[in-house]
């Protein structure tokens, strides 16, 4: 069933104080590190205007510098990261964008955007999706959808292989007012713990690794809400994943 305007400003609000505090900590090791690069800037200035530097000292700054820009950059993608799932969440609850669309059409489009960072991985995607498949819907939400499950199976299932193999069909579903969306891969798999908590609003296992914890907490709201549809995952260790899709041909 879709959601009303209340039930999703208060889906939007349960995770406004998390999103806060997540955004603390890449900000807080920025602030920490570009302090600290500021001061040793200032140091080495003075040091120059005292007469000339040692080779080694110089040396000793630039790879200073290294490690603390690479720091900076990380801690700037995962705020960048975490603002970026919080306005998609907020831009996607709205009803604006709604239009009939080709559904092979807009996975090829979606596919296409995605291909540069497929590109650069060994792992790929099989699209079976037959040709004809109109709906009256969000593609904006359900492109969000496909890239958020695509880049949840490159973090987390794949994690640390050589190969995999992403499986993305569509079909109609009983009595043809619906439509059948299953993205699968052949990856590591979950617990039935970790599977019993992927909707949690920061949720990962991947801490660190890029992973914000946000990616199918906004897949089911964006299905269940402009979509109008149901969301259904089936996964088990060493035996990948599977999500099901029951999406409306006329949507929320």
């Amino acid at each position: 069933m879709a959601q009303s305007s209340e039930e999703r400003l208060d889906g939007l609000a349960s995770i406004v104080a998390g999103i806060a505090h997540e955004l603390n900590t890449p900000i807080g090791n920025g602030l920490i590190v570009a302090t600290t690069l500021k001061g040793d800037t200032e140091k080495l200035l003075r040091e120059a205007a005292e007469g000339p530097l040692r080779k080694q000292r110089f040396n000793e700054y630039l790879q200073a510098m290294q490690s603390g820009t690479a720091l900076l950059e990380r801690a700037l993608q995962q705020a960048a990261l975490l603002i970026g799932n919080f306005k998609r969440i907020a831009t996607e609850q709205g009803s604006a964008g709604r239009r009939v669309f080709d559904l092979r059409t807009t996975i090829e489009d979606t596919l296409a955007v995605l291909q540069p960072t497929l590109a650069k991985t060994p792992f790929r995607i099989e699209l079976e999706v037959p040709e004809g498949i109109r709906v009256d819907s969000h593609p904006g939400a359900l492109e969000q959808v496909l890239g958020n499950l695509v880049n949840n199976a490159l973090t987390h299932a794949f994690a640390g292989r050589s190969e995999g193999l992403m499986r993305l069909s569509a079909g109609w579903d009983g009595d043809g007012q619906r439509v059948r969306l299953v993205f699968s891969d052949d990856g590591a798999g979950m617990s039935a713990a970790t599977l019993a908590r992927i909707y949690e609003p920061f949720f990962t296992t991947a801490l660190g690794q890029g992973g914000s914890g946000l990616g199918m907490h906004i897949v089911r709201q964006l299905v269940t809400g402009p979509l109008g549809g149901e969301i259904e995952v089936d996964s088990a260790p060493g035996e990948g994943c599977r999500v099901t899709l029951l999406l409306p041909l006329s949507g929320a």
